[in-house]
């Protein structure tokens, strides 16, 4: 039986779990509780998570990710968002 070893990183906002890859490019799972909103609400937050990732694919290294929504962050600004994601994507 193969078992995957992987990381976390914690965030007000966010944990991130990350294992090594089995493909050849980074892939992205992403989970918001029914505690973070009503469908619109965690639909617009996966879509924000979604474009962060998109946009920084060639700066990430091949980890499959998967992403917990801890809180609420509906309301907040996308900037303030993705310098959040920076910190925890920041993996060397």
């Amino acid at each position: 039986m193969i078992e995957k070893v992987g990381c976390k990183k914690t965030s007000p906002h966010f944990v991130l779990l990350y294992y090594n890859g089995s493909s050849a490019c980074p892939r992205l799972g992403i989970t918001v509780s029914k505690k973070n909103g009503n469908a619109v609400e965690r639909n617009a937050q996966k879509r924000i998570i979604r474009e962060y990732f998109r946009n920084n694919k060639l700066k990430i290294n091949n980890y499959d990710f998967l992403v917990i929504v801890r809180r609420k962050f509906y309301d907040k600004k996308s900037l303030t968002i993705f310098s959040e994601l920076d910190e925890i994507f920041n993996i060397t």
